[in-house]
């Protein structure tokens, strides 16, 4: 083991894995029980780890996504994002210990795999559906990249983009996980119709058809417009992570307008209920600002997550409400409890003030 590699996981057992570790988080939670926290998840898959279209873990494997909903079930109480909305609005108060369970996308698996373990835990959630993805079948473009990479016989990808030329080695899932990183980040940098092309050009450069790009990974499959009633029916509540994963920032004023009011309407016909809770795609930093938050807002919504991570402040603006991802499919319970508590912050925010006093 190389010694960067050694002293990160000395770090880490020592965060998450001495005896006291538990304890710990205990007494973090109770610290932090008057700080709300969103988590933030995308689908919950039967098929254990494995496959190249899930190598970052986005879809948890659903015995892992059970045993962390029963880890809150037991130490926290789960609120309705709305809640949290509220609550930051001055309307209502929040209990101690309140989490928010949210998913991003649309995935059919979280209907089929998610909601009969929240229905168990009674756990109230919301999903963010990418509405062109349920409507059309139109792939989310960061699905269609590594569906791509997944599905092509090819051992290179040799294309021109953007003025340069592009040459990566795919022979193996690790080179085409690699190359799946270096695109996806190229593409967030576009705006929205720079993307739609640089993509389409990609799928087409791994000489990859449309049925093999959907056959590449059954859990990529979306939801049905009918089930999102089912979803209401469940308790789950629905709202919009626009038309075609868009980042608004990148977006003029008219096409933001466009992809809040277009998603809201698709969603408000299909489960005959108000859609009022937004996600912005992508989240991070520089991917919402006071215009995108602005225009939410004037859109009819309520609220609005990022995927800033962090606790939820009183005072927080409820249209840039953060979110944690605090798991993955290597993500053991240790760690998933001691994040959720916010321990390991304390110990990474003692350390950053130790190498400034360096």
């Amino acid at each position: 083991m190389e010694a960067g590699a050694s002293l990160k996981y000395t770090v880490k057992s020592l965060l998450y894995q001495f005896p006291g570790s538990l304890r710990l988080s205990r007494v973090a939670a109770h610290a932090n029980r008057r700080h709300p926290v969103v988590l933030a998840f995308h689908g919950v898959t039967s098929e254990a780890p494995g496959h190249l279209c899930n190598y970052q873990g986005k879809h948890l494997y659903l015995p892992i996504f059970n045993r962390f909903m029963e880890h809150l079930r037991e130490w926290y109480t789960p609120v309705p994002i709305a809640r949290i909305a509220r609550w930051l609005e001055g309307t209502t108060d929040i209990p101690e210990g309140a989490v928010a369970v949210t998913f991003d996308d649309g995935y059919r698996n979280v209907l089929t795999n998610a909601v009969p373990v929240l229905d168990r835990l009674r756990i109230p959630a919301t999903v963010y559906v990418v509405t062109d993805f349920l409507r059309e079948g139109k792939m989310v473009w960061t699905d269609a990249i590594v569906s791509a990479l997944a599905a092509t016989k090819r051992t290179r990808l040799e294309f021109d983009a953007l003025g340069r030329p592009i040459d990566l080695p795919i022979g193996n899932d690790k080179d085409k996980a690699a190359a799946d990183a270096d695109l996806r980040a190229l593409c967030k940098s576009l705006a929205d119709h720079e993307r739609v092309d640089l993509v389409a050009r990609i799928v087409a450069a791994l000489g990859v058809g449309e049925r093999d790009l959907v056959a590449a990974w059954p859990d990529h499959d979306p939801l049905r417009p009918e089930e999102l009633k089912t979803l209401i029916d469940h308790g789950v509540e629905v709202g919009s992570h626009t038309t075609g994963h868009k980042i608004l920032t990148r977006c003029t004023p008219d096409e933001t307008r466009r992809e809040l009011e277009e998603s809201k309407r698709f969603i408000e016909s299909a489960t005959g209920k108000p859609c009022e809770e937004f996600s912005y795609p992508n989240g991070g930093r520089g991917d919402f600002d006071s215009r995108t938050g602005a225009a939410v807002r004037e859109g009819g919504y309520t609220c609005a997550v990022t995927a800033i991570p962090m606790r939820v402040p009183l005072g927080q603006d409820p249209f840039e409400i953060p979110r944690y991802t605090l798991a993955d499919n290597e993500t053991t319970m240790a760690e998933f409890a001691a994040e959720l508590s916010g321990y390991p912050g304390y110990v990474r925010a003692i350390k950053r003030k130790m190498t400034r006093g360096n």
